[in-house]
């Protein structure tokens, strides 16, 4: 019973250090220990508007296949040199008996611009088959003046299946307030 025991937490603690190490992000120390599967990082090129291209370590989770490329990304707006706001999307991984075949997942991303590699300073989902997150036909306003973004959802991420509206000002390194 004893050996049990401690060869369980023995797995478990291998688990953890795995997972650990499976989450380490390239240019970043100390990342956040999370489940192996449920997020990874990706490098994704995006221009601004001004035409200048950066390339962005972004989070990308269990619903998206693996390996899998955005097949659209949409820049919001651009907030001086200090920040870029951009959307990227990708095909749904598919699901037993033809669910999510022709789904899409979208992701609201905010970086940060002020120094030579841009830093994806905060994300979340905008829509998805997988996880039943549906965008507002209007559902991204960016407000210039405030520096504020307004999310609208028909059903939001917080998975109660209810609306869901979001205001997040854009503070001075590009980080939400």
């Amino acid at each position: 019973m004893r050996i049990t025991f401690w060869a369980s937490l023995l797995l478990v603690l291998c688990a953890f250090q795995t997972a650990q190490a499976d989450d380490a992000v390239p240019g970043r120390s100390n990342p956040a220990a999370v489940r192996a599967a449920a997020k990874s990082w990706a490098p994704l090129e995006v221009q601004s508007p001004s035409g200048t291209h950066y390339s962005v370590w972004v989070v990308r989770d269990a619903s998206i296949p693996v390996g899998a490329t955005p097949d659209n990304i949409e820049v919001v707006a651009e907030i001086g040199k200090r920040g870029l706001i951009f959307i990227d999307s990708y095909p749904s991984i598919s699901g037993g008996m033809s669910y999510c075949q022709a789904g899409r997942e979208r992701f609201l991303r905010i970086a940060s611009i002020a120094r030579k590699l841009a830093v994806e300073t905060f994300h979340v989902k905008l829509e998805s088959c997988r996880d039943d997150i549906e965008l507002a036909s209007a559902g991204i306003e960016w407000l210039p003046e405030s520096a504020t973004l307004r999310i609208h959802w028909l059903q939001g991420p917080a998975g109660l299946g209810t609306p869901e509206v979001r205001s997040i000002h854009i503070g001075p390194g590009a980080t939400p307030d």
